[in-house]
């Protein structure tokens, strides 16, 4: 059996081939339900924004430019269904944190604050690389695409995030832990 390419899929959908509309919805639904089950932990709401992202992709297939992949355009436009599906929740709060025991609360907190402040020394583009590689796991070809930038530049963005956060983390924690023993 030939396996058509994306492209040739887009083209007939856009055409009103009801099978290639179907093939790009069945080919991609695993990985943009993984991609949003990332963002928000529960099953059953991501299951309903992976299949609201892909039937407003197909049914907006004409916007599609083709700049990124289309599975990056379709995690846009996901991104943008969890945005709105928040904005409707209660936010998140790190006082709802529960654990076992009061210390390990107040070293959950800290660790969420610590993070935070630390993402706060990084350029908006380090920001979003880092958290699409780490939190995502996306690959630097991914990230590349979805920053609309150059594998290279995106690898290095990646890599100086890191280098300035590594030390800030390891003072941080050395600082907590050090306090935690006195």
């Amino acid at each position: 059996m030939f396996v058509k390419s994306d492209d040739e899929l887009i083209r007939k959908a856009l055409d009103g081939d009801n099978t290639s509309s179907s093939l790009l919805y069945t080919r991609y639904y695993t990985r943009v339900f993984r991609f949003v089950h990332n963002k928000v932990s529960d099953t059953a709401t991501a299951q309903d924004i992976a299949q609201d992202a892909l039937l407003a992709g197909l049914k907006h297939l004409r916007t599609y430019k083709g700049n990124s992949s289309f599975y990056t355009w379709l995690c846009t436009i996901a991104i943008n269904k969890v945005k709105k599906q928040r904005s409707h929740n209660i936010p998140f709060n790190g006082d709802t944190v529960t654990n076992s025991t009061p210390e390990t609360v107040l070293s959950s907190k800290e660790t969420v604050n610590l993070i935070i402040s630390s993402f706060k020394e990084l350029s908006k583009l380090q920001q979003a690389a880092l958290f699409y590689q780490i939190y995502e796991q996306l690959t630097i070809k991914e990230i590349a695409d979805i920053l609309q930038c150059s594998p290279r530049y995106t690898k290095n963005l990646v890599s100086q995030a890191k280098q300035i956060i590594r030390p800030l983390l390891k003072e941080k924690f050395n600082e907590i832990k050090s306090t935690k023993r006195a």
